[in-house]
């Protein structure tokens, strides 16, 4: 059927009217002239005929996005429905309106806490290390155990990457125009390495002010492996990834030149890089300074195995290169 049968419906009901009453007229006539009856006929005719009004659905499913109109129908149909019976209507609506929302609600929480996995790297390698009782207590069964098993466990820990502990907190805000009372916590140097993330703010002025108050030597010791891993994705990120053991280390003064005022005093941290059993024995970079012509300033970075090197019989360790030094805004 042609697209004006939608904006000329009743002249197009109207033909298809004729049409069928002529077929059918047809069928009758000729069973008349076969010797029936017109009764018999008739009945004969429309019984091999089928429903009339059926055959006229299917000619009306012909049309262009006939679907549209069934859909204008329905529509009206509920709309009447719902104005002779208003509260059918408002039970309905309310009842869906409940229904729907308790479904997300519940969806949402299981999502949360479910299927959706933890916003870290490797979440499915994330665990939660505890001491239990038989008859349960605390949160979720398991109690926190103490500083000094932490240290045990830590030590000889030979299945995690890194341990952290962690404690939650509340804080009063001071020293701002208006204190606020704040929820926080308490965590161990490695917190951020076991969920693979870095704090937006405060760890760089925890390490500055470290470095202002106990030295490198402390930074490197408490830090040294986060900047490592801090120099080593910098690496990957550029396309420059180290492929052998890297490690942090201090820069010690060794020789002549302007550090030679206070030889072996710690003046910054280097990342070394080479075969594991080299890189282990690695205790500090010597950095050995020296002039050319009294014009040319010289130094040179050395791996050591001491942190208390003497100019003139440094123990080189041998097959470890620096691969990157690190500097400390003061």
């Amino acid at each position: 059927m042609k697209w004006d049968s939608w904006f000329k419906r009743r002249h197009w009901e109207r033909v298809m009217d004729a049409e069928f009453k002529f077929h059918l007229d047809s069928q009758i006539s000729d069973y008349i002239s076969q010797g029936l009856s017109r009764k018999d006929a008739e009945q004969r005719a429309r019984r091999e005929f089928g429903a009339v009004e059926l055959a006229k659905d299917e000619c009306r499913d012909q049309r262009p996005v006939e679907w549209l109109a069934d859909l204008l129908r329905d529509v009206g149909y509920a709309s009447r429905s719902m104005r002779r019976t208003p509260g059918f209507m408002v039970t309905a609506i309310v009842t869906l309106a409940l229904g729907i929302g308790a479904n997300t609600a519940i969806f949402s929480v299981m999502n949360a806490t479910l299927f959706r996995p933890l916003r870290y790297k490797n979440p499915n390698q994330i665990v939660l290390v505890g001491e239990t009782e038989r008859d349960g207590c605390c949160w979720h069964g398991i109690i926190a155990f103490s500083a000094a098993n932490f240290l045990d466990f830590k030590e000889q820990n030979q299945v995690f990457e890194y341990m952290a502990t962690f404690e939650g907190a509340s804080f009063t805000l001071t020293r701002v125009d208006n204190p606020e009372y704040i929820k926080a916590g308490s965590v161990t140097a490695d917190f951020f390495n076991v969920l693979a993330v870095q704090p937006v703010l405060g760890q760089g002025d925890v390490i500055i002010q470290a470095v202002k108050i106990f030295g490198i030597g402390y930074v490197v010791k408490t830090y040294g492996s986060q900047i490592n891993d801090g120099i080593n994705t910098l690496m990957l990120n550029n396309k420059a990834e180290n492929k052998l053991k890297t490690k942090v280390v201090p820069i010690l003064s060794v020789g002549i030149g302007i550090a030679s005022t206070n030889p072996g005093a710690y003046i910054g941290a280097a990342q070394v890089q080479g075969p594991a059993a080299a890189v282990n024995k690695v205790e500090a970079v010597a950095q050995i300074e020296g002039a050319l012509f009294d014009a040319i300033r010289l130094k040179g970075l050395v791996p050591v195995d001491s942190l208390n090197p003497i100019a003139g019989n440094l123990h080189r360790v041998y097959g470890v290169g620096v691969t990157a030094l690190v500097d400390f805004r003061i």
